[in-house]
């Protein structure tokens, strides 16, 4: 799949070098009030809706995200995405037969915006970032805030969190990319203190019976 030989950001409009180059009080408020509740959360879960956008395609998926520190586990539609905080596995298939191995510092690595840490709690250092006009999101106004990376990332080329000031929390990640994809990412069952165990976040490369480990290439 797309999402994960590319996948958790299409120029939907052109970006004004100004903003790219300014950045805006505001938003960096806002920014670092989520990463300052983030500190207290040691683990979470949540459901989302994913969907991408293109000329030849419009598709929506459902997907479970649980994450602990610096690893995680994705589900979306019949494939598996894990980080144990050193290496990520992807798990292909229904059968869950055949496991693919990249390191985490990969260059090539396209599915490092879907990595969890970013949509919920960006590293402002690693973003210029400008406040937008608020939207709504199912009856309640949200803040938006459009985040482009300060170097060059090539899964994608900016990206806009939505936010519920009051909670403090991401519901929403709207992804653009420079070859017009555009994902968005709808999160939803936020629960900021489950209990999860580890195992949950460790492969064993020997069940399965195809395993491609691309670590060399790092």
């Amino acid at each position: 799949m797309r999402i994960f030989s590319l996948l958790l950001f299409s120029c939907w409009m052109l970006i004004n070098p100004l903003m790219a180059q300014q950045n805006s009080p505001d938003a960096k408020d806002l920014l670092n009030r989520l990463a300052e509740k983030g500190k207290s959360i040691q683990q979470v879960t949540f459901d989302f809706s994913y969907r991408i956008q293109n000329e030849e395609l419009d598709e929506v998926q459902s997907g479970k995200a649980s994450v602990s520190g610096a690893k995680y586990r994705i589900k979306l539609g019949e494939n598996t995405l894990v980080c144990d905080g050193e290496y990520r596995y992807t798990i292909l298939g229904m059968d869950a037969t055949e496991l693919q191995i990249n390191c985490l510092e990969s260059e090539d690595d396209a599915n490092s915006f879907l990595d969890p840490k970013t949509l919920l709690n960006p590293k402002i250092e690693d973003f210029n970032y400008q406040l937008l006009a608020n939207e709504t999101h199912k009856d309640k106004a949200v803040k938006v805030v459009k985040l482009k990376p300060k170097t060059t990332n090539p899964s994608y080329d900016y990206l806009e969190l939505l936010i519920d000031e009051d909670k403090m929390e991401v519901v929403m990640a709207r992804i653009f990319t420079e070859d017009g994809t555009k994902y968005f990412f709808e999160i939803s069952q936020l629960n900021t203190a489950p209990a999860l165990q580890q195992t949950l976040f460790q492969i064993d490369e020997g069940t399965f019976d195809d395993v491609i480990d691309l670590r060399d290439d790092c």
